[in-house]
């Protein structure tokens, strides 16, 4: 075991740690710790090592990384307690066709987060004025159009606002997503004080606060590709530009006392633009325990596959496959001999399995496929096909998710699935399992969903979802007796039932409700809602009380 210790006095007076980190990454043997001296680090993307990374969900790009984690095997980054604080578009950590690596024991957070905030002011019709604190988020208007700005960049693109609590800093009740796309047009008061011309869907009011999300997704905090063995411990995430921790194609991942949320002590509303964590693709173990996910943009887990799209069938043997979204390309996965299942992209239904004889790819977005039978392809129907191999056995359990806009966690794996001891009390779906070739093109049937001893709430009104658990692949057409996901058991959950009903949905086997506790202000009638396409529906045991007790 190599050890590398670095510590304060090796920086001087220079305060970028990016070019010490980046040799010592990069130089490091296989079986190496790198031990930091417990302080404070700046990483600045200046002298940063330099590569264009594909990573799913995001937008690929040349990415300045801190630490390039790059075929490296037994590294252990430890940083005794310390501080990481990044500065304007670099990419934390880049972990890739590496084995057995390790990261503990420290806090990440930006110095300009990727993303602004102000205080309403005045709220009217197409028109809310802001005090923002320009020191914090820095900014400034062009032709009646506001350009916000970081170390070595600005972006004139805003994605879109959101209203917060600026005490319980969660969106408010009954917020709505203002999208925008594009510029944000508007103009300064005087210094500090601004207003943003808008068509608001529902306007923000005096007092809270309004985010504005004007980065697109270039960096998250922790990026992992193609590589086994991720033990990610006492790891804290205070901001991130995408999702807090993102892998694709890669196996054995734990993740344990992990914590994205704002720090309490700063005045922000926002942790991560995006996910808090996303895995696709993903094989092994995917165990998240003891860990807490606040304040994000976005849910707090999703795990999924990926289908693509048959483009072009050559012959009965050979298709031309294609990448459907924008920002899953250069990601292929499809290793030669895993199990494809060709599917009817109407009904999302299996047409055929067989093995995958060889692959060439052809671009980012478009990869040619060879099997030794014949696929058997009618040419006047669509189809999309999934690597049924590429889903891992998912353990959450004792996790906190909360005060995040959005749903709380996206399941969708072949593989056993174990949601256990969690408190789940997203703004919007507290449990999604879907499925779609339209969008996303995220994939996944599940074979089995366990979701026991949770305690289970949505705290907003009809937004990011219908159910607290939706269940919902987004099929347009069904065939009598088949269907998309299988099994799913909902036993010795509390489960409040005050503003959605329990369960919406369509087309699964099995839904067992067993000896759960409803929390209710619904009807019993509304423990399900628009429920079509499905095998059977077991309910066993509930218990409905009208309030909470004490001790709950």
């Amino acid at each position: 075991m190599n050890i590398i210790r670095i510590g304060i006095e090796q920086c001087g007076k220079h305060k970028d740690w990016t070019q010490i980190v980046n040799s010592a990454v990069m130089d490091a043997e296989d079986h190496t710790v790198i031990e930091f001296e417990k302080g404070t680090y700046y990483f600045s993307p200046k002298y940063a090592y330099e590569q264009h990374c594909y990573i799913t969900n995001n937008d690929h790009s040349q990415k300045r990384i801190a630490f390039p984690i790059l075929h490296k095997k037994g590294l252990t980054i430890d940083g005794n307690g310390s501080t990481f604080i990044f500065i304007g578009r670099i990419l934390p950590f880049y972990i890739s066709e590496s084995k057995d690596i390790v990261i503990k024991h420290l806090e990440m957070d930006y110095k300009r987060p990727l993303y602004s905030q102000g205080k309403v002011l005045a709220s009217d019709t197409d028109k809310v004025q802001l005090k923002i604190d320009s020191n914090k988020f820095p900014y400034h208007v062009v032709r009646n159009h506001f350009v916000f700005t970081g170390d070595g960049y600005e972006s004139t693109y805003v994605h879109g606002m959101l209203e917060f609590d600026p005490i319980e800093r969660k969106p408010v009740y009954g917020a709505k997503d203002n999208h925008v796309g594009g510029e944000l047009k508007g103009h300064e008061i005087e210094e500090g004080v601004i207003e943003i011309n808008h068509p608001f869907r529902k306007l923000p009011n005096v007092g809270n606060i309004l985010t504005i999300k004007h980065e697109r997704r270039f960096v998250p905090g922790i990026a992992i590709d193609h590589t086994e063995g991720i033990d990610l411990n006492q790891v804290t995430i205070r901001q991130a530009g995408t999702m807090g921790i993102v892998a694709q194609y890669s196996k054995d991942i734990q993740l344990d006392h992990i914590v994205v949320a704002v720090d309490e002590h700063s005045d922000r509303m926002v942790s991560t633009n995006a996910d808090a964590t996303h895995f696709v693709g993903c094989k092994g173990y995917l165990t998240i325990t003891n860990s807490r996910f606040e304040n994000q943009l976005d849910d707090a887990l999703n795990v999924h596959g990926n289908y693509l799209d048959i483009e072009e069938i050559l012959d009965e043997k050979t298709v031309i496959a294609k990448i459907g979204h924008f920002q899953q390309v250069g990601i292929f996965g499809l290793e030669k001999g895993t199990s494809i299942q060709i599917l009817n992209r109407d009904s999302m239904l299996n047409h055929k399995v067989l093995p995958l004889q060889d692959k060439q790819i052809i671009n980012n977005q478009y990869v040619k496929l060879m099997f030794e039978e014949p696929l058997d392809l009618a040419p006047d129907k669509a189809y999309s096909l999934e690597d049924m191999d590429a889903y891992p056995v998912l353990t959450f359990k004792n996790n906190i998710v909360r005060k995040n806009r959005a749903r709380g966690i996206l399941l969708t794996s072949r593989k056993p699935i174990l949601i256990e001891g969690n408190t789940l009390t997203s703004e919007g779906t507290a449990i999604k399992i879907s499925g779609d070739t339209n969008h996303w093109h995220e994939s996944g049937p599940v074979g089995e969903v366990v979701i026991k001893n949770n305690y289970i709430a949505c705290m907003n009104e009809d937004v990011w979802g219908k159910g607290i658990i939706d269940i919902d692949p987004e099929m347009v057409a069904f065939e009598a007796g088949k269907y998309y996901h299988d099994t799913i058991l909902i036993e010795g959950n509390t489960i409040e039932l005050w503003n959605r009903p329990l369960v919406y949905g369509q087309s699964f086997k099995k839904l067992s409700l067993m000896h759960n506790t409803f929390i209710k202000k619904l009807p019993e009638s509304a423990i399900t809602m628009d429920i079509k396409a499905y095998g059977e529906i077991i309910e066993e045991g509930s218990i409905y009380k009208l309030e909470r007790s004490q001790d709950e």
